[in-house]
């Protein structure tokens, strides 16, 4: 039975019910071995859901398990950008090994992220008209510039369910 704060750990005929905070310490500990949740967690006998929960409830606090969290992948990336150096090293030729390392890097590290910056320049004119107040002629008139600009960009790349596109002529 599962005394409250308790859980099972350890691994095959070792598994006990342990206390929580030992459970998550030692995935704590595992887990830059491993370098996901679910191979660490199945190496310390916990269940992978159970310390996928852990890491979704601490997410965002303060707490110690967030902090230590934040430390082990911290510490996991820091051991496989040192495996990606040392196999560049030994083996410059190997890109296979490398370019799924890098993806692993970039995911925990935003300084290896593929990058794109977007600048503007100008005004960005935000208007809303009410039609009713304009003069039939003016709406007509604006109706028809719209309708012009319109035609000109070519038919929607995705129109609503229920809107009818004329077919072409």
């Amino acid at each position: 039975m599962n005394a409250p704060g308790m859980v099972l750990a350890g691994i095959d005929d070792q598994r006990q019910f342990v206390p929580l905070e030992h459970a998550q310490a030692l995935f704590i500990e595992t887990y830059p071995r491993y370098g996901t949740i679910a191979h660490a967690a199945r190496a310390c006998g916990i269940s992978p859901d159970a310390a996928r929960d852990w890491v979704r409830e601490h997410e965002g606090t303060e707490s110690s398990f967030a902090r230590a969290w934040s430390y082990a992948k911290e510490h996991g990336c820091d051991e496989i950008l040192h495996e990606m150096i040392e196999a560049t090293r030994q083996n410059p030729g190997t890109m296979p090994s490398q370019v799924s390392r890098m993806f692993l890097i970039k995911a925990q590290r935003p300084e290896y992220r593929d990058q794109l910056n977007v600048r503007h320049s100008g005004a960005v004119l935000s208007a809303r008209v009410d039609l009713a107040h304009l003069e039939p002629a003016e709406r007509a008139q604006l109706l028809g510039l719209v309708a012009r600009k319109l035609e000109a960009l070519g038919p929607p790349l995705n129109p609503p369910a229920d809107v009818e596109t004329p077919p072409d002529a």
